[in-house]
């Protein structure tokens, strides 16, 4: 009779590190993500870079990341846009 409270235990404590390593994996990815989307951004001489939230609209269907961002162009003006990123290709900048 105590096995079967122990086996249930150990399902909920999997049930529960499973949730946890899933969240921690997706937050993390989303930290990459911006770190693309920033290095592109630095890459082509932006400073100040600020990524914000999701772009639902200007990037092409096989971006999976678009966000908006403003930034300081070498110029020294402010600008902003959407930075773009797909699994197989490197992150665009859009006007």
């Amino acid at each position: 009779m105590g096995m079967g409270h122990e086996h249930g235990f150990q399902v909920i404590l999997l049930g529960l590190v499973i949730c946890v390593g899933a969240g921690f994996a997706l937050s993390t990815c989303e930290d990459d993500d911006y770190a693309a989307q920033r290095k592109a951004l630095t890459n082509q001489g932006f400073t100040d870079v600020d990524i914000g939230s999701y772009a639902f609209f200007g990037c092409s269907e096989s971006d999976v990341y678009s966000n908006h961002f403003t930034a300081t162009n070498t110029a020294g003006k402010p600008v902003e846009g959407l930075v773009c990123c797909g699994l197989m290709k490197a992150c665009t900048v859009r006007w």
